[in-house]
């Protein structure tokens, strides 16, 4: 039973690591798709003033030369999206729906371990389930704490004889 204990805890703290990777990752999406959505607008920007004969402030020189800089410098831009940036995001969103498909495998791993040892868990989309923001640990709203101090609450609160909880309810612990 103490190595089950421990096998539990490696793989819950390995789990809020992992998730707190996760955030970091989300955070760096969101800040390239905000320098996206920029780099289009600049780009809009760049092509309504060509197209109405501006000439952009701060570039120098005439004729064939001027174009050719501005020929080379739409090339570099256009490889850089179609042939890197692309390749990178569909390589993500691949990597994404991989990792998606583990999670609910996880679920469905997680939610067997629950029934074979009597515990009631709570799903992630319930009301009972929340994020502490620390790394994307879960956290329970109504008695406050993490799950271990949640535990240790209801485990307290039933004499020390219980499974888990995590709707409140004491389950007496299932012989492994």
């Amino acid at each position: 039973a103490e190595r089950l204990v421990a096998d539990f805890r490696a793989l819950g703290a390995h789990t809020s690591e992992l998730a707190g990777l996760e955030n970091a990752i989300v955070r760096r999406v969101e800040e390239q798709v905000a320098m996206l959505t920029k780099q289009a607008g600049l780009l809009a920007t760049l092509g309504l003033g060509v197209s109405s004969g501006a000439r952009l402030q701060g570039i120098e020189g005439n004729g064939e030369l001027f174009g050719a800089r501005i020929a080379e410098k739409l090339g570099r831009l256009q490889d850089n999206l179609h042939q890197e940036l692309e390749g990178l995001l569909r390589e993500v969103d691949t990597r994404l729906e991989d990792g998606a498909a583990t999670l609910a495998r996880n679920h469905d791993l997680l939610a067997s371990l629950s029934n074979d040892l009597g515990c009631q868990a709570v799903s992630p989309d319930s009301k009972e389930f929340a994020l502490d923001g620390k790394a994307g640990r879960p956290e329970r709203k109504a008695m406050g704490g993490g799950p271990s101090a949640t535990m240790a609450k209801a485990n307290a609160a039933s004499g020390g004889n219980m499974c888990c909880s995590y709707v409140g309810k004491a389950v007496p612990p299932t012989r492994i």
